[in-house]
């Protein structure tokens, strides 16, 4: 397995090119801005309750906008299935105390993975929800889990995430159905 790196304050235009497409990005000015025109989060997600590892598996959700942002401005990012254990990922995150800038952490590893679920050594922290995690092996990264929750336990963290590529497909077909859009 190999070592975590620290985490990377992206604290210049130059440092965040490639990766506009997480959000948030506002060193100077946003790239792009854009209304929600529906949205979908699969039906087994129950924020009010309900089995925390089954949400933390299902705390997906996928958003229509009413203008689509130009490759060109945010290239967006392919999903693709989550690595086996050991493997190494990298995350792009805000988080308390760092809400402002984004940081990014070139090496971390999927510390454990079971029906859907996984576990990452990432450096996160609360304000993390909903970052991005990637595999970086091909050339270009590709989204293969967001982070949902996290704990630390003597002086480790361990993040939370799901499997993005097995409900992502699941969302795209509701947009279809309509069913579960809002």
């Amino acid at each position: 397995m190999a070592e975590n790196t620290g985490l990377r304050r992206l604290t210049l235009r130059s440092d965040t090119l490639g990766w506009e497409a997480v959000g948030k990005i506002m060193i100077g000015k946003s790239v792009a801005t854009r209304k929600i025109r529906r949205a979908v989060v699969p039906l087994q997600y129950q924020p009010r309750g309900g089995d925390r590892l089954r949400n933390i598996k299902y705390d997906v959700a996928l958003l229509q906008l009413v203008q689509p942002i130009a490759a060109a401005a945010a290239a967006p990012f392919m999903v693709k299935s989550l690595a086996k254990m050991g493997r190494e990922v990298s995350v792009v995150s805000y988080a308390q105390g760092r809400d402002a800038t984004l940081s990014w952490q070139k090496k971390c590893n999927v510390i454990g993975k079971q029906n859907g679920l996984a576990a990452f050594s990432c450096d996160v922290d609360f304000g993390s929800s909903g970052a991005p995690v990637f595999d970086r092996s091909g050339s270009r990264a590709r989204i293969v889990s967001m982070i949902s929750s996290g704990t630390r336990s003597a002086g480790k963290t361990v993040a939370l995430g799901m499997d993005v590529s097995r409900i992502v497909p699941g969302l795209y077909a509701a947009f279809r159905t309509g069913k579960g859009v809002f």
